[in-house]
């Protein structure tokens, strides 16, 4: 968890229309052709972003897959998300039974839909527990107060989501929440699309759809999110 706590903080929002999760982007190394994503496909109706020791989560998500497509084909339906969710605890937690064996040091926020629940939110941790959210943030200062680990020493992540977070929000609504956790908590003046990463899962035309956040989009919402500081500043003062 000491991992996991040190990383950049990962958000996830849901709303009536869609689930978002979002993270501050890996920076890429001037000679590093490419970089990895922490979003990962589960199956067409669920995702997931991972934190902490990524090695660990390659075979955890691999075997999701597996389920996920074992369950469709068994059944000719989706896998309910809470059901995937569950397996890749359960392998989590064997890990803790023995002496020889190590726990999987790696944080899973997942994002999906069923037609039972409809879209639904969850996490799991190392140790295999997992809970259902309709926000949360997870990774550096996501719930302690802040301090010198780097990070915006003003604002708590958990605080933006408690104070700005409502049930009956849009979707919109919901990727502005996002973005702006994200915004408050990058130790950048004035942070540009180019790192943030926004995903989404959705639907559209009666199809569910996973996105990643179009940059012109996100610059709005940053546009946004600069105004109402602004603002905010103006009645202070």
């Amino acid at each position: 968890m000491e991992r996991i706590n040190k990383e950049k903080p990962t958000v996830g929002v849901l709303t009536k229309e869609g689930v978002i999760l979002g993270t501050e982007r890996k920076e890429k190394h001037k000679l590093q052709d490419g970089v990895k994503n922490s979003s990962h496909k589960l199956d067409d109706h669920l995702f997931c972003f991972v934190s902490g020791n990524t090695a660990d989560a390659t075979p955890l998500i691999d075997d999701a897959r597996l389920m996920s497509q074992r369950f469709t084909y068994t059944y000719g339906k989706d896998a309910p998300c809470e059901q995937v969710v569950k397996f890749v605890c359960e392998q989590k937690h064997f890990y803790t039974q023995f002496g020889s064996y190590r726990p999987l040091g790696v944080y899973f926020m997942y994002a999906g839909y069923d037609d039972i629940e409809g879209f639904q939110l969850y996490s799991s941790d190392p140790s295999g527990n997992y809970s259902s959210w309709k926000a949360h943030v997870t990774g550096q200062n996501a719930v302690a107060a802040y301090g010198s680990s780097g990070y915006s020493t003003s604002i708590n992540p958990q605080t933006i989501l408690k104070s700005d977070y409502e049930e009956d929000m849009s979707f919109r609504d919901g990727l502005k929440l996002a973005v702006k956790v994200i915004y408050k908590a990058i130790d950048i003046h004035d942070p540009k699309g180019d790192r943030f990463e926004i995903t989404y899962i959705t639907k559209q035309d009666d199809k569910l759809v996973q996105k990643e956040l179009d940059d012109a989009t996100l610059d709005s919402l940053i546009e946004e999110i600069k105004k109402e500081e602004e603002e905010e500043k103006e009645k202070k003062d």
